[in-house]
């Protein structure tokens, strides 16, 4: 993965319409990971999202997710026809275009 961007793990919020999660639940996930797993699990950053991109049988689509983060076009890695929450691929697409920026 391109050295700017690190590990990065998108958390799906369990509670749609809530508060955003505390500034230490970053770390306590975290803490957590590092102790059940490993520390090469542990992701560099964290980050809310409202919902995970998911494909129409319900899988998680991380690659398509990782390649935007890497700077791809969404035209290019994503088939909103596909999806079961097309909307969702929004958030990573601005995410990406901010971090870009950076």
């Amino acid at each position: 993965m391109d050295a700017r961007y690190g590990t990065v793990q998108p958390i799906e919020d369990a509670t749609p319409g809530s508060a955003p999660r505390p500034e230490a639940a970053p770390a306590r996930l975290s803490t957590i990971t590092r102790q059940a797993l490993s520390a090469r699990h542990v992701p560099n950053d964290i980050f809310q999202v409202a919902a995970v991109a998911r494909t129409l049988s319900g899988k998680k689509m991380e690659l398509p997710v990782k390649k935007l983060l890497l700077g791809a076009a969404a035209a290019r890695v994503v088939n909103r026809d596909a999806m079961a929450n097309a909307e969702s691929i929004d958030w990573f697409v601005n995410f990406a275009a901010q971090r870009k920026a950076l």
